[in-house]
């Protein structure tokens, strides 16, 4: 019966993590979608949803110990993986080559490479900062509250 039980519960969180991802990527596709919409150029379109790809996912990456393993992975292997489209940016690549437009090219590669990178920097300061403010309103909220305390004490004396 306990294995039934253990296989049974494995099914059931396989079966979450696996509809979080699911959930995740067409998000993704669905966001990667109004994007190339919006924008006349796809190579545009597709530098932005790289760069808002790899940002979402260094803030995923860096906060997973304060959330949920089914909300990273939604976040990360899904909506990020739905979103960021490195293979039409290759695609784009080689197609800019083909026309002969190498400015194009260059600017297109060197976007996508150092910008994203940049931005990937970029979201883990943020998270640190968030993180760090966050522990000090915590540490700030803990003396309030013993203050409180202390003074609640002197009074019924």
């Amino acid at each position: 019966m306990n294995r039934v039980k253990t296989i049974l519960n494995f099914i059931y969180v396989r079966q979450l993590h696996f509809s979080a991802v699911a959930l995740g990527g067409a998000l993704g596709a669905l966001t990667r979608t109004a994007i190339c919409s919006i924008f006349e150029s796809q190579i545009l379109a597709v530098f932005i949803c790289n760069v808002l790809g790899s940002f979402l996912l260094s803030i995923a990456i860096e906060l997973r110990r304060h959330i949920h393993p089914d909300i990273e992975n939604m976040v990360s292997v899904g909506f990020c993986g739905g979103l960021s489209i490195f293979a039409t940016f290759s695609k784009d690549s080689v197609q800019a080559l083909a026309d002969e437009q190498y400015l194009i090219f260059v600017l297109n590669l060197f976007g996508n490479f150092a910008i994203c990178v940049l931005t990937v920097f970029l979201a883990h300061a943020l998270a640190t900062y968030l993180r760090n403010h966050r522990n000090w309103l915590r540490k700030r909220r803990r003396a309030i509250s013993q203050k409180l305390k202390l003074s609640r004490k002197a009074k019924t004396r």
